[in-house]
Parts: C-alpha cells; sequence; structure tokens
C-alpha cells in the first residue's frame, strides 16, 4: 500500500514539474503591466483585435489599452459600481454593464454615458453581447433568468426571459443571427 502511495505521489509530481515546464515554454508567462494604474481588481475584458481591448472592475474601473496590453489607461465611468461584462462593437462603440446598470460609448471609453435599461434597472447586469450595432442581449441577475433584447442600440429592452430553460445561465454569445 505504502508502495502504492509512493508510485503515485511520484506520477503526480512529475506530471507537475513537465506540465509547468510546458506552461512555460508554450502557454508564455504571465507579465504583470502597470501595477500602479488602479487598485480595484478588473475581472472581465474585451479585445475588438489584437491591439485594441478594455477590462473593467470593481468601483467603475475601466482600463483600456491600444497596444496589446504593452501600457493601458485608466477612463472615467459615471457610476462607482461593479463592471460585470464589456463588449465593443469596434474600436469605439462600446457597452459595459454591471452592478447598477448599462453604460454606453461612442469613443472608444473617452466618455461613457448612462443607458437605462428601463425595467431591468434594479436588476444586476452579468452580461452583455451585440450581435450588429443594433440588436443586443443583456443577461440580469443569472438566479432570476431574466434576459433583454433590444433592436435599437440599448435605447430600449425588451423583456425576453421566456426563453431562458436553463437554471443557472452565466453568459450569452451567438454563432450567427440565429443560433445563441
Amino acid at each position: 500500500m505504502v508502495k502504492i502511495k509512493m508510485s503515485m505521489l511520484s506520477i503526480v509530481c512529475f506530471l507537475l514539474i513537465n506540465f509547468q515546464s510546458f506552461a512555460d515554454n508554450y502557454l508564455g508567462k504571465w507579465v504583470q503591466v502597470n501595477p500602479s494604474l488602479t487598485s480595484q481588481l478588473l475581472g472581465c475584458s474585451f479585445f475588438v483585435n489584437p491591439a485594441f481591448g478594455w477590462a473593467g472592475g470593481r468601483n467603475g474601473a475601466i482600463v483600456h489599452t491600444e497596444d496589446s496590453g504593452a501600457t493601458w489607461v485608466l477612463q472615467q465611468t459615471p457610476r462607482n459600481c461593479s463592471i460585470y461584462s464589456i463588449y465593443f462593437f469596434d474600436e469605439s462603440i462600446g457597452w459595459a454593464v454591471g452592478k447598477y446598470g448599462v453604460l454606453y460609448t461612442t469613443n472608444g471609453g473617452k466618455n461613457w454615458i448612462e443607458r437605462d435599461p428601463g425595467a431591468f434597472s434594479s436588476s444586476p447586469c452579468n452580461k452583455i453581447y451585440f450581435q450588429n450595432r443594433k440588436i443586443g442581449w443583456l443577461l440580469l441577475d443569472v438566479y432570476t433568468h431574466n434576459l433583454a433584447y433590444t433592436q435599437d442600440s440599448g435605447n430600449t429592452w425588451i423583456d425576453k426571459s421566456d426563453l431562458i430553460n436553463s437554471p443557472n445561465l452565466w453568459d450569452i454569445c451567438f454563432a450567427n443571427d440565429s443560433v445563441a
């Protein structure tokens, strides 16, 4: 029994050492970039191409890069609430959602404005996804199964919660206009 345990331990150690070597050589190493930019925890990100990206987090923190993450700039938001999801259609037009609503920008985040999610304003907004500049989806509190839909770039939101048949829906995206 002791011999089997030692053999298993040896195998586990061998795998861990080799995985670390594999990860370092083929997956790259993570490097902290611009650690003094914000003290807020960043929990979501979105890149429209390899260079342009945004990350969002606690207390309304949104940071932006135009050089693949080599440098980041802190963007000002009108609300001091956690950002849970960011989606950009291109380098200018984007949305950020969080604990208390929807933010929208037409200039890459230089200015963020609040968009009223209407009847859903009391629910945390967990995810946002746009199929095109007009049609978008907003996943609200994952425990209450609220889903909202817009056809006018987020000016108005329509309840589509009846489309959800999963007890815990955590994310939304589309393969094409009819397959989610």
